[in-house]
């Protein structure tokens, strides 16, 4: 077996263009396949009809849907509706894709049929063409191989339509990543929040509201709010993963459940849910799994809610973090490469800029997901390939931008000590904190001759004759800088 693995493991294989190129001359042959493929005449269709851009669905998603046909095999074969020999070259070829081997062999485009049959047909080829392969290795005669022959449709596809497996691949995908790589990442940017509240402890600075100097508020207080609104933000990831979690499988072509065995679906999904530690359930209504993506959509709006946290986050740290001269200067953050290929020694606030960037890109696939959920008619969504594709892409994006936000620029941020006892002496606000002692007039009064003269508050009331600049400070450490 191992053999016959290596075999058809290092056959060599040519660019996907070349197949496309090499059949548009001969449109009227679209059903040709190219040699040295493993794909079948569908998917060579598409590659003909549906070269439009490079996108194409995640090897994450691929496998997802290969580990589906796996478990429909072998439920399948527990009806009887497949037999031993047809069963173990089936899961033989969902193995190997699912180790990774074969992956150039799912080149179809995201932007192809909205229901994404011809990727769902493409795995099903493929899964036939190596099951094949390996029961021609296996078998001494030709009977028995025409007997066991394995069809794309007929047996891979079995119990199936990819109006339920293209959907259900999706939600375990999203489901899968999200808490392999999403939620992870999240838990250590505030993990490393909390530690960065203990560090910066007894330590205030000046508050700023409308750009404007404020009172005063503990360092720690500024990324308590952060570390509030991600906890929040990841409440609704989890909260809207419940949703995921319901798949569409065993509802076939409308939600019916035409063509399959009665409690197929959750036997396949009960599979799943072993195999990927999730807990997956069949949706209570398959017509509405079939015909709609409100469950995407929702996640979706939580990826946007959870993005809008991080972009606040990240325009509030190169705020703090500006200058070092001529801008706020209050948090240094990690310089981790030249800033300018003209201004020697300049640091620029590069993990915030990416980590923005990341965000309006999850903005913008939300704008998609949403007017691509609201797109279906009747029984059918018909945008799946593209809800997939953004959400796919926002999940990664934001995984890899806040791990590298946290360990680039988070970790390594320090502050200021010395500019924010300067800013916290020359903040002409702090003396809120003492109107209720001073009265809200003296106070005023105070301000006024500070700002006239540009006079620190101290030097202010000892000019207007109402404290020594001496007892005035004191008052200021008891009231505003304890």
């Amino acid at each position: 077996m191992q053999d016959t693995f290596m075999w058809h493991h290092s056959m060599s294989f040519k660019p996907v263009s070349t197949f496309i190129q090499a059949n548009k001359a001969q449109s009227e042959c679209t059903e040709k396949v190219s040699q040295g493929v493993w794909w079948g005449k569908q998917t060579q269709s598409s590659l003909l009809h549906f070269n439009i851009g490079k996108q194409c669905f995640d090897h994450d998603f691929i496998h997802a849907l290969v580990a589906i046909k796996l478990l429909c095999a072998d439920v399948n074969y527990a009806e009887g509706l497949l037999n031993k020999t047809q069963h173990h070259a089936i899961l033989y070829a969902c193995k190997l894709i699912i180790k990774g081997h074969y992956e150039d062999q799912f080149p179809l485009r995201i932007w192809q049929t909205g229901s994404g049959t011809q990727t769902n047909m493409n795995v099903n080829e493929v899964i036939a063409s190596l099951a094949n392969a390996y029961l021609r290795d296996q078998v001494k005669t030709f009977e028995l191989l025409t007997k066991d022959k394995i069809h794309p449709n007929d047996h891979v596809n079995m119990s199936q339509s990819s109006n339920d497996v293209f959907p259900s691949a999706m939600h375990v995908v999203v489901a899968q990543q999200s808490t392999r790589k999403l939620l992870p990442s999240l838990n250590k940017l505030c993990q490393y929040l909390q530690e960065k509240q203990s560090e910066f402890k007894g330590v205030s600075c000046v508050g700023r509201t409308h750009l404007m100097d404020a009172i005063p508020l503990p360092a720690g207080a500024i990324l308590s709010v952060y570390l509030s609104e991600l906890n929040h933000a990841k409440l609704d990831l989890q909260a809207s993963l419940q949703q995921v979690f319901k798949l569409a499988l065993g509802g076939t072509a409308v939600g019916s459940g035409a063509n399959s065995p009665p409690n197929f679906g959750r036997q396949v999904i009960a599979g799943l849910a072993k195999r990927f530690e999730l807990p997956f359930e069949q949706h209570e209504n398959l017509y509405t799994a079939v015909s709609g993506e409100s469950a995407l959509l929702k996640f979706s709006a939580s990826l946007k809610l959870l993005a809008s946290v991080l972009l606040k986050m990240a325009n509030d740290f190169r705020l703090l973090g500006s200058g070092p001269r001529c801008g706020l200067n209050e948090w240094i953050l990690p310089a981790n490469e030249p800033g300018s290929s003209i201004m020697p020694g300049k640091v620029n606030p590069t993990q915030c800029e990416a980590l923005s960037m990341v965000c309006m890109q999850v903005f913008g696939n939300d704008l998609t997901v949403s007017l691509a959920a609201s797109a279906g008619q009747l029984q059918l969504n018909t945008s799946r390939p593209v809800i997939i594709h953004n959400i796919m892409e926002s999940i990664e994006l934001l995984s890899d931008a806040i791990q590298s936000f946290a360990e680039n620029c988070l970790y390594g941020l320090t502050l200021n000590k010395a500019q924010i006892e300067q800013n916290m002496t020359n903040n002409l606000s702090i003396i809120t904190l003492l109107t209720p002692e001073l009265g809200y007039d003296m106070a005023a009064s105070i301000v006024k001759e500070a700002q006239k003269k540009h006079l620190s508050l101290a030097q202010s009331a000892e000019s207007l004759g109402l404290f020594s600049r001496t007892d005035f400070e004191d008052l200021l450490k008891r009231n505003a800088f304890q």
